[in-house]
């Protein structure tokens, strides 16, 4: 079963739920490249507060759906904790960014659009195109 994972952010008096992580200990978000792409940097984050949260649970994967694109972004958790940057900007919460080049993309009838690239020094396996819809 799907496990809501939840952060406070400041001034509001409730959580918000920001993604499930299923019994396949994937962490899957629903994402707008409009609002969450950052273009400058070409990268997508996730709270650090969620990141901290799905390392204590065992995370393995994080797979994004891009709802504007319908593209599913996919990198291996390790990889995402290696390669990816903090980074606090304006008066929001601070995130975890990971570039474009680590993720593997797929369009929603799982053809690969782009292929990640993989660090050396990082243990992964391999992403299977499984497609899970949120």
């Amino acid at each position: 079963m799907s496990e809501q994972i939840k952060i406070l952010k400041e001034g509001r008096k409730r959580a918000m739920i920001i993604g499930t992580l299923g019994d396949d200990k994937i962490f899957r978000k629903k994402v707008k490249y409009s609002k969450d792409y950052l273009e400058k940097y070409k990268c997508y984050g996730i709270n650090k507060e969620a990141i901290e949260e799905l390392k204590n649970k065992g995370c393995a994967q994080i797979e994004l759906l891009d709802t504007e694109n319908n593209l599913i972004w996919k990198v291996n958790f390790n990889l995402f904790i290696a390669n990816g940057w903090n980074w606090t900007y304006g008066k929001k919460e601070e995130k975890t960014f990971l570039e474009k080049k680590w993720w593997d993309i797929f369009n929603t009838n799982k053809s690969r659009v782009q292929k990640g690239q993989k660090d050396p020094l990082v243990k992964t396996e391999a992403i299977t195109p499984q497609l899970e819809l949120l």
